[in-house]
């Protein structure tokens, strides 16, 4: 009887190591795919999407030029999350997209003299005023210590191994399809064709489906095309690289003094 038990237990442990197992591999190895495209017009409109696990969660985005909207999509159910810059004042937006003034009043404007409210609404009292300020030092004198940090002879061999691990993964998730198609003019034939001798010479144009027109006649500087890219990424390479990134001393000693 205390076999069977055992037995039973033993299987099911088994079961549950075999089922993490399967998860982190799908995790580790099982790509994230994404695809974006894009046109230039009158105006730029881009579209695009990533997918993972068999497109069982999907995340969409398109931008038409005046506003961006994005949906989440898992397991086919779709979950919406909008974001615009067009300005709406209590639900309605205002025209041609023009940021809503609202009406002064002279109660508003005793408060705003009075430093409790400015004309569009937001909160601008000495108190809040000060707090941005403060806030604005405070990351404004982090970046500079990094940036003296990361200039400091002993950090130099820390910095030139994050920039090494950023170069290893741009090169891992970098696109492996792209197509272009675009014309272009810069309003003087002699400018025209320098940038296009400059285009030539870039490796990712001849390598990939490229179609270029210069417009050595148009007087008028001007871009139209579309283009399209795809790739893919995997999160063992991430989790490499900050194995390597972590197994470093120096690294370490230095992200220290970074959250300090």
């Amino acid at each position: 009887m205390i076999w069977t038990i055992l037995k039973i237990l033993g299987i099911i442990l088994l079961l549950l190591f075999g089922l993490l197992l399967l998860i982190a591999g799908i995790l580790l190895f099982h790509p994230l795919r994404y695809q974006v495209k894009g046109r230039i017009e009158e105006e730029i409109s881009l579209e695009g999407r990533m997918t993972w696990l068999f497109h069982l969660v999907s995340l969409y985005f398109f931008y038409d030029g005046t506003k961006m909207e994005q949906y989440v999509k898992i397991f086919g159910i779709r979950r919406k999350q909008k974001q615009t810059t067009d300005w709406e004042v209590d639900g309605e937006e205002t025209e041609k997209g023009e940021p809503p003034f609202p009406e002064i009043t002279e109660e508003k404007e005793e408060k705003k003299k009075e430093g409790e409210e400015s004309y569009f609404g937001v909160g601008n009292s000495p108190v809040k005023r000060r707090k941005t300020r403060t806030s604005f030092h405070r990351w404004k004198e982090k970046g500079l210590k990094i940036k003296e940090m990361i200039m400091d002879e002993s950090n130099k061999k820390p910095a030139n191994l994050v920039l090494k691990e950023m170069l290893y993964l741009i090169r891992r998730f970098r696109f492996r399809k792209l197509e272009i198609q675009a014309s272009f003019s810069l309003g003087d034939p002699a400018y025209t064709g320098q940038v296009l001798g400059i285009l030539s010479m870039l490796p990712v144009l001849y390598r990939f489906e490229s179609r270029l027109y210069p417009d050595f006649d148009s007087e008028r500087i001007y871009l139209r095309g579309h283009f399209q890219l795809r790739g893919k990424a995997r999160g063992v390479h991430l989790i490499t690289s900050l194995i390597r990134l972590y197994k470093d001393r120096d690294f370490r000693v230095f992200l220290r003094k970074t959250m300090r």
